[in-house]
């Protein structure tokens, strides 16, 4: 690991301060876009085909292309978020001014991204250790956190996610008439800004 507590003259792009090349980087490795899975994959998650959205035929996936995404990439797009929010001035300054200022909906985000990280990490803990060592700079022992983790192959998984579907023309796909919506709660709606049919109805969010 690259894990030194002080940034490295040529340290990682991701640890740079905001550009358009580091958010380009983030970008590359949140990558969102939408996957098909089969009917079959949607029992394997023990989910019920019937309650979940598929892909138009227009896509040219089948007729039972259910719409996924990898968890990893949200996972990915929620640590990007919190990183946006300790630069909250560049992101964010010129709409909101300060963050006491943010919307809830951006506050919501946010603690939903930590919590999302946070579990994420406690469902699969990593136990490799780390090491301390004595530094002149101070008299308690300091942690090496340069561990030797053995890691999987993320360009490779980078590489089969440009299989997924383009990120516009997934957005521009529209709830079929035929198709029953479920009922999310007032507070989703309010958060949201909804202003459809029956604006302030709905059950608990399920």
């Amino acid at each position: 690991m690259e894990a030194t507590l002080l940034r490295p003259e040529h340290s990682s792009i991701f640890r740079q301060p905001p550009s358009r090349e580091v958010d380009d980087a983030w970008e590359r490795i949140a990558n969102v876009r939408p996957i098909p899975v089969t009917r079959e994959d949607v029992l394997k998650l023990g989910k019920e085909p019937e309650r979940f959205a598929k892909f138009p035929e227009s896509f040219g996936l089948g007729p039972e292309a259910y719409m996924a995404r990898l968890d990893i990439f949200h996972v990915l797009h929620c640590v990007d978020q919190v990183r946006r929010e300790a630069y909250f001035d560049h992101y964010y300054g010129r709409h909101w001014g300060t963050r006491a200022n943010a919307s809830e909906l951006h506050k919501t985000h946010i603690s939903h991204c930590i919590r999302i990280i946070l579990q994420n990490i406690m469902c699969s803990p990593n136990l490799d250790v780390y090491l301390h060592f004595w530094a002149d700079a101070n008299p308690s022992a300091f942690p090496d956190f340069n561990v030797n983790h053995k890691c999987f192959d993320f360009e490779r998984l980078l590489k089969w996610q440009e299989n997924s579907v383009d990120i516009e023309a997934f957005g521009a796909v529209k709830r079929p008439a035929n198709e029953e919506p479920r009922k999310v709660s007032p507070e989703f709606k309010r958060l949201f800004s909804y202003d459809g049919f029956h604006q302030f109805e709905g059950d608990k969010v399920t």
